[in-house]
């Protein structure tokens, strides 16, 4: 799954609408792109690190499928917003 930004963002949160996903937030701050950290803010768990969910080019973000079952991947129906 592809989205098309315009921008490079340096925040990044989504959470699936039609499951009980958590949210997912990633930021320049920990890295963002390939092997980035994120954080999950319904949670009080710490960072998990070397996720690899995504990789940013050119103003477009790039999902990778099949790096967490519960995240980011390309069933169902996705909020998210994201910052330059």
């Amino acid at each position: 799954v592809t989205v098309n930004l315009g921008f490079t963002p340096r925040f990044f949160l989504a959470k699936k609408r039609d499951g009980s996903a958590d949210w997912v937030l990633f930021d320049s701050v920990r890295g963002i792109g390939s092997n980035s950290a994120r954080l999950r803010p319904n949670k009080s768990d710490a960072q998990y690190s070397n996720m690899n969910a995504f990789s940013v080019s050119g103003g477009n973000l790039t999902i990778n499928n099949g790096v967490d079952d519960r995240l980011l991947n390309s069933s169902g129906n996705w909020i998210y917003y994201a910052h330059a």
